[in-house]
């Protein structure tokens, strides 16, 4: 709610993506990955998902790069 509060035109994302099926999507390097539970990340996916519109209500929301939330591929 404090970017509703600072009142700006336009909110950009980028690398605000998801987590994919692939695992080699999610991060650039092995090393940075942690243990891959495909069902916990998809739940994960599914709560921002759902959560987002309450968020995005008062903003003008636009994501630069793709992202799982603003599709239904989860």
């Amino acid at each position: 709610k404090a970017m509703t509060q600072c009142g700006p035109e336009k909110l950009l994302l980028a690398g605000f993506d998801g987590f994919s099926k692939d695992r080699k999507n999610n991060y650039y390097n092995e090393f940075l990955e942690f243990s891959f539970d495909y069902e916990y990340l998809t739940t994960v996916n599914s709560a921002i998902t759902n959560a987002l519109p309450e968020f995005f209500d008062d903003l003008n929301v636009e994501f630069l790069t793709p992202s799982v939330y603003t599709s239904n591929e989860t």
